[in-house]
């Protein structure tokens, strides 16, 4: 037999093609020149390629493997040989039959070629196109397509987790949890500055921002919600409904939008579950399963519908029908060819591998790269996997450099010591100064003690860095700082360095300069006590002493002066700086409060600028003529008022403001007290005084100045009042209107508006700005606005309806919202709604929803005559949308109305055969079911009547219903039994999923499907039963029969078609196979727009 080497010369390619080909018994000419030309693409492996392709096995991606393999020098090319009946690779012989199967998963097993997906290079932001922008470019919108993209695109400087450089990264959690699709607007000139970057997350649910602040919801932390915001980038000239290609559909989409999580990355997530379930970490016999283009799910991560349609059909074991129990979960290995990218995948996300996977890395094609998505995520290797790594020093760079990264990110990590050491050993001088110049390892001692020692050229550029974090370094490192005898280096701790040692603290007190400096640090910042030892006092004496103003200031509010510090303040002309001693939030000498005068202008700018209520009582009687002071003292009699059964009386106009804003009853209540009569006078005084005070601006405005000492929902506030959320209702409770339009009132009322009763509302319903905020707040949730409307039509129906009208007219509402209210109310509702927006009036989408479902019935009972009646007057294209489409029977309306409507419309049949008479090459008429019952007649001829009828309007098709049982299912069937007796239909009679009991067989005369024939076109029809609907049959009735799933049979019918097909690619031409690949691709496109449409069709029914 004569041996072909793998390398075969020009002028014997012809030859030699030609006598693979005749050997296997092929002799057509024009068969053999497409196999020439076919394999003409693999130079240097013609030979082979052929001999593969006229096996049926597609040879690109084996020649591509051991092409790869060659080129890197780890395959001999003299080691790929081919003969007439056999081929050998490195030694390992496959004669004929050759499985197709076995041979290709040793090739990608053998020879893996570690596959990587195209990503965007680590640029700069500005050297990227946006997806979307406005002209001038001061917006610019990026997609955040994987969790690369939010690392580089969110950047170091802000706190979100899609940005995290590490494994703890959020954008596949996101994504795998609400189908997120993030996108970052970059904001030059932003509405406020915590603006200039937002990420707007389109999930299935609905539109998340998150800001600056990084608080996430739906609104921005300015308010703005996403409607709000939308308008605002409109109005800067993006255009939000911007589209692109679609590259996998070539279909033009929008693209600031949702993206429905794919099947691909289902599948993927179910796969890693499963290995997470299962090991928990990435071997090597998952790596090669992966590789050979399958995977393995545990069917329980995902749901029934979609393992039916998108998942049993990659199943080419059938693996599933050996569990006819579909509730019990089980592992299927599936075809898989996306899974060639799960090992960069599932490395690029920080997970574990084993270090038998770190060695098959390091020796395949392609494995660094797989193995630099690993390193670049953040994530740690393990310690043996570490010193692997080492030894390749592009490998070790990259992980370190992203190490460090993570340092700056989180602030706090700092690498292991024998890291830090392998980075100073390195001499990768621009690694070693990114990493030193983080400061953050200054409290390791290992580690200062190696740059003292070894590398004393890097020590001060780590100490430099570290000086913000001065506090955190070990005695040791403060000694080394004191040795460096770096004047500038030492200033800079002292400044910043409030907890030295004893030691470190006396060798400063020999430097007069250096402890004048530590001392001004010190004392500046807050501690819980404010008098210390000796050494304190000496700071204290020193820092006064030095005349700096801004030091005493500093000193005075950081730790507080004592009384008797205020002598030599005022011998040193810092008097009036050691005063803000009264500002210090932790200690206050109570000796200090006679020093404040409340007729000193200066002194009364420093008590403005108090927020404590227990310093500012301290001022007390002296000071009670300063509203600020009142109110802190009102507060404090207010919080240690007597418990319910005793008599709280208050003692202020201030104070019973504060009883009257946390129980606007509080006048009511207090007259159940047995009171004395000096008590009755004084409350009766003081209420006399507070209306007065009312009308006063000057009294409401300090009042609502000094209120945010307590109020909001802090700690303080909670603590003192029966509900903070009652405080704004209670306050508009006892306010004038007039008092509104006091701006502090406003502000505070604005504050807690979505909080106010309805009743406190109402009572101001004159103020325009109250109303307003009150609507637009309304308008922000539909949910909070229906609560709203009920406690509004609770107390005020006509105006309920006028404030409705008003939110409608400002956002267009979701109707779902909606449904719960009574039939009455919702039909006033709807008249608002088509005032409106009329248009929807005659809009069949929006008449088909189902809120107007229950304006004619609901599960209780119809709508009343008089409300259809309203109905057929004001929008009576709602009965005929909802009768014609069968989401309402006709029995739930009323003669009356029936018969008018007969007049308004003509009738159904005359309606279809009108449609068939105009069109009929293109017009299909079906029966969805239940048909036959419902009438008089009918009941009386057992359905014959009206498919006498129906034969007469020529129905190409009828699908068994439930009522098709009503009168037993022999009845249904002799329609086609001409032996029965029975009217005969001209139609076929559908039920694919209806069997015998205890068979696959069909009742007799129903058909699975049937294909209809208009003009040139076939249409397959295929007829299902419900889901659930023999519950409503009967029992007698369904005796015999099963009904199985209908979306699981549309499905399993359309695969074994399609396995038919696929199973008949026996051609003898490459022409031939064309064809049916053509063919079998639309069957699959068939497939799974039917799975779609089922699916549908089932949760509607």
């Amino acid at each position: 037999m004569k041996k072909l080497s793998y390398r075969i010369v020009i002028s014997g390619i012809k030859e030699d093609i030609e006598a693979l080909c005749k050997h296997k018994g092929i002799n057509d000419p024009e068969y053999i020149k497409v196999v020439r030309q076919k394999v003409d693409d693999y130079k240097g492996y013609q030979a082979f390629a052929a001999w593969l392709f006229i096996r049926n096995i597609e040879p690109e991606s084996i020649v591509a493997a051991l092409d790869k393999y060659v080129k890197s020098r780890q395959l001999e090319p003299s080691k790929i040989k081919v003969t007439k009946d056999a081929i050998s690779i490195n030694d390992k012989v496959f004669e004929d039959p050759i499985d197709p199967i076995e041979f290709t998963e040793y090739i990608h097993a053998t020879y893996p070629i570690m596959k990587v997906e195209e990503t965007k290079q680590n640029v700069e932001i500005k050297s990227e196109d946006p997806v979307v922008a406005n002209k001038d470019n001061s917006i610019k919108i990026y997609e955040v397509d994987s969790a690369d993209d939010g690392r580089r695109l969110v950047g170091d400087d802000t706190p979100w987790c899609i940005g995290y450089k590490g494994p703890s990264n959020m954008w596949q959690g996101y994504r795998d949890a609400k189908e997120s699709s993030f996108f970052i607007v970059f904001d030059s000139n932003p509405p406020t500055p915590d603006q200039r970057k937002v990420a707007i997350d389109f999930t299935a649910r609905g539109v998340e921002l998150t800001d600056l602040p990084n608080r996430t919801g739906t609104h921005l932390t300015n308010g703005m919600d996403w409607d709000a915001y939308s308008t605002y980038l409109k109005r800067k000239g993006i255009n939000l409904e911007s589209k692109r290609v679609n590259p996998k559909t070539g279909e033009e989409e929008k693209i600031l939008q949702n993206k429905p999580v794919s099947a691909e990355e289902k599948i993927q997530k179910a796969t890693f579950a499963t290995l997470q379930f299962s090991s928990r970490i990435l071997e090597k016999k998952t790596v090669m399963l992966w590789q050979s283009g399958k995977s393995e799910i545990f069917t329980g991560e995902l749901k029934r519908d979609f393992l039916v349609q998108e998942v049993f059909p990659r199943d080419p074991n059938k693996t599933y029908l050996q569990y006819p129990d579909d509730r019990t979960p089980f592992k299927i290995t599936i075809d898989n060819p996306e899974a060639i990218y799960y090992t960069a995948r599932w490395m690029s996300q920080g997970r574990p591998f084993t270090d038998e996977i770190l060695t098959f890395l390091m020796q395949s094609v392609g494995g660094n790269d797989v193995l630099s998505k690993f390193l670049n995520s953040g994530a740690d290797l393990q310690d043996s996997q570490y010193n692997v790594i080492k030894e390749n020093k592009s490998l070790w760079t990259t992980y370190i450099r992203t190490q460090i990264i993570k340092s700056e990110q989180t602030g706090y990590y700092t690498l292991p010591f024998e890291y830090f050491k392998d980075l100073m050993d390195s001499g990768n001088d621009k690694l070693i100064r990114s990493y030193l110049s983080l400061g953050l390892n200054v409290s390791r001692e290992f580690d200062v003690k190696l740059l003292r020692d070894v590398y004393p050229e890097y020590l001060n550029l780590l100490l430099y860095s570290a000086m913000e974090k001065a506090n955190q370094v070990t005695p040791l490192v403060q000694q080394i700082i004191l040795d460096t005898k770096d004047k500038e280096l030492i200033e800079k701790f002292v400044r910043v360095a409030t907890n030295v040692t004893p030691d470190i603290a006396s060798q400063l007190q020999s430097n007069p300069e250096l402890f004048l400096v530590y001392s001004k640090a010190k004392l500046a910042q807050p501690a819980s006590n404010s008098f210390f030892g000796q050494l304190g006092r000496k700071m204290v004496d020193v820092v006064l002493r030095s005349g700096d103003r801004e030091a005493v200031k500093n000193a005075a509010v950081g730790r507080g002066f004592e009384y008797g510090d205020f002598t030599l303040a005022e011998e040193m002309g810092v008097y009036d700086e050691a005063k803000f001693s009264i500002l210090n939030k932790n200690n206050i000498d109570p000796d200090i409060y006679q020093l404040y005068d409340p007729s000193n202008p200066y002194d009364v700018s420093l008590v403005d600028q108090i927020q404590s209520v227990d310093v500012l009582k301290e001022l007390y009687p002296q000071w009670q003529s300063n509203p600020k002071v009142s109110m802190a003292n009102a507060i404090n009699s207010f919080e240690n008022r007597p418990l319910a059964e005793k008599k709280p009386i208050p003692d202020s106009v201030y104070e019973l403001m504060l009883y009257l804003i946390n129980d606007s009853d509080y006048m009511t209540f207090i007259n159940q007290y047995e009171l004395s009569e000096e008590e009755t006078n004084k409350i009766k005084t003081l209420y006399s005084e507070l209306q007065n005070s009312m009308n006063d601006p000057e009294f409401v405005k300090n009042f609502f100045i000094n209120f945010p000492l307590i109020k909001g929902n802090n700690p303080e506030a909670r603590r003192l009042f029966s509900s903070v959320y009652d405080n704004a209702s209670n306050a508009l409770n006892i306010l004038p209107s007039e008092a509104l339009s006091i701006p502090e009132v406003k502000e505070y009322i604005e504050e807690f508006i979505d909080d106010i009763k309805i009743e406190s509302l109402l009572k101001h319903i004159d103020v325009p700005w109250l109303y307003e905020a009150f609507v637009e707040s309304c308008v922000k949730d539909q949910d909070f606005l229906r609560r709203k409307f009920n406690d509004f039509y609770n107390k005020d129906k006509e105006f309920a309806l006028h404030f409705l009208g008003d939110c409608f007219e400002k956002k267009k509402p979701d109707l779902d919202y909606f449904i719960v209210l009574p039939v009455n109310v919702k039909i006033k509702l709807a008249t608002i709604y088509f005032e409106i927006y009329p248009d929807e009036k005659e809009s069949q989408e929006t008449l088909r929803h189902h809120f107007f479902d229950s304006l004619l019935m609901n599960k209780a009972n119809r709508s009343s005559i008089t409300e259809q009646l309203y109905i057929l007057r004001n929008f009576p294209k709602l009965f005929y949308y909802k009768i014609t489409s069968g989401d309402v029977k006709p029995r739930y309306i009323y003669p009356e109305i029936r018969s008018a409507l007969r007049q308004m419309y003509p009738n159904i049949a005359n309606l279809i055969l009108n449609e068939k008479t105009i069109n009929p090459s293109n017009t299909i008429f079906i029966g969805g079911g239940d048909i036959l019952q419902g009438s008089l007649l009918s009941n009386y001829f057992n359905g014959s009547s009206t498919m006498d009828i129906l034969n007469n309007m020529q129905m190409d098709a009828f699908t068994i219903g439930n009522h098709e049982f009503d009168w037993g299912f022999d009845v249904i069937t002799n329609f086609r039994d001409p032996s029965s007796g029975s009217l005969q239909a001209d139609f076929p009679l559908l039920g694919a999923n209806i069997f015998l009991d205890g068979t696959t067989t069909r009742p007799t005369n129903i058909d699975a499907y049937t294909i209809i024939e208009k003009g040139d076109v076939k249409v397959g029809v295929i007829g299902v039963i419900g889901a659930g609907l023999e519950d409503s049959i009967a029992t007698s009735k369904i005796t015999g029969y099963y009904f199985d799933d209908p979306y699981d049979r549309i499905l399993l019918m359309l695969n074994d078609n399609l396995k038919r097909m696929e199973e008949n690619i026996r051609p003898a031409s490459p022409e031939q196979i064309d064809q049916i690949k053509k063919r079998i691709e639309f069957l699959k496109k068939a497939q799974a727009q039917a799975a779609k449409t089922t699916s549908k069709n089932v949760q509607n029914q």
